[in-house]
């Protein structure tokens, strides 16, 4: 085959040398592919997902809160819920459920160190003080009481409660003192303090001590933390005006009303308002008021009376009065006789007809009559047979 003239000449010695360089870079180039195959995947350390994750985060609260740089730095003076925590993939952060805790403060500690210390306090305040736990009430705090403003609702002889709680507390028994016949006085003790001495006892709760507004009121003796061991002093009118099972069930429901919270304060608070709504009830039975033209001559006041709860009840409210016990004693054992009696008077109805009968069958003989048959085929020496066979 010849070669054209016009065709470009075979450039021989430029195929020669890419070969060349094919030939000797290929295996380089196939041994260097093998080793990347060959490599491990890289390892992250918690440092480096730590940094990663300080970089990209966003400032908490606009910036209002420590950035998440500083609680990477110092873990150990940051909440718990707000520490990083690393595990084999890079954190996640949950907006909505922060969000919400930044709503009610629950993400900064100092909230949550100020909510978290009434509810320690109140489960310790709560447990029911020991019988010799208890102490008497001394005679200062005694005479604080006697001398205490008449006008004022809420005693605290000891300082219990807080100005702002007393304050909020007077408001209340003022309002209730504005708009009710009964009006409430309170005397807040200790939670280990009782009123035990008879003298001081009928000077608090005399008719004289406890006026407000010109109206007797009704008093309360409350221990601080222990609403099972109130006690409460009503007048006579009021007492009489109502039933001894009403002012149990309402005692009781006001000891239920205040153990339905564990703050001290708050039981108290719950306390005196169910008292309020209970008093209201006890004014709907009292007689009515009437105004008279003529002067009457002032007459002393009875002391008011307890309707106390607990181990300070009043045996009258506590036990079952024995003249009831009488009346129901004799109902159920006339009951109890009638039924005795209608059961005897049976079984000897029953005995009866039983020996009569026996005696009826021993004396007696059932026979069947003899009915005369007229024979109707044959005669005598058939035998009176209706038929007869012959050979």
């Amino acid at each position: 085959m010849s070669r054209h003239p016009y065709d470009p000449p075979v450039p021989s010695a430029l195929v020669l040398t890419m070969g060349l360089l094919l030939a000797v870079f290929h295996p380089l180039a196939t041994a260097q592919d093998l080793e990347d195959a060959d490599l491990t995947l890289p390892e992250w350390d918690a440092s480096e997902w730590r940094q990663q994750a300080i970089e990209a985060a966003p400032p908490l609260a606009g910036g209002l809160l420590p950035s998440l740089g500083e609680a990477a730095a110092a873990p150990a003076t940051v909440n718990d819920e707000l520490q990083l925590r690393f595990q084999d993939a890079p954190p996640q952060f949950d907006i909505e459920a922060l969000s919400a805790q930044l709503s009610d403060g629950r993400a900064i500690p100092w909230f949550a160190a100020v909510d978290d210390a009434p509810a320690a306090a109140s489960a310790t305040q709560s447990e029911p003080a020991l019988a010799i736990e208890l102490r008497d009430l001394t005679p200062e705090a005694v005479e604080t009481i006697l001398q205490w403003p008449k006008n004022d609702p809420l005693v605290d002889p000891t300082a219990e409660l807080s100005e702002m709680e007393a304050d909020e507390l007077r408001r209340f028994l003022g309002y209730h003192a504005t708009q009710a016949r009964l009006p409430l006085r309170a005397i807040v003790t200790g939670k280990n303090h009782q009123l035990k001495d008879p003298a001081a006892l009928t000077a608090i709760t005399s008719a004289e001590t406890n006026q407000l507004g010109g109206k007797p009121a009704a008093l309360l003796i409350y221990p601080m933390g222990e609403p099972w061991r109130a006690r409460l002093f009503l007048p006579p009118t009021a007492l009489h005006a109502v039933s001894q099972p009403f002012l149990r069930e309402a005692v009781e429901d006001c000891v239920a009303a205040a153990r339905r919270t564990t703050r001290v304060e708050s039981q108290l608070h719950d306390y005196l308002v169910q008292l309020s709504v209970r008093l209201f009830w006890i004014e709907k039975h009292l007689p009515p008021v009437v105004q008279s033209a003529s002067p009457e001559p002032i007459e002393i006041a009875p002391p008011l009376a307890e309707v106390g709860s607990g181990d300070e009840r009043p045996a009258t409210v506590t036990f079952v009065p024995w003249n009831f016990l009488v009346t129901q004693w004799r109902t159920a054992l006339a009951w109890v006789i009638g039924l005795l009696a209608a059961a005897g008077i049976l079984m000897w109805a029953i005995s009866v007809r039983r020996r009569s009968r026996a005696r009826h069958l021993r004396t007696h003989v059932w026979m069947l009559p003899e009915v005369d048959s007229t024979p109707r085929l044959g005669g005598a020496f058939s035998g009176g047979a209706g038929f007869q066979t012959s050979w």
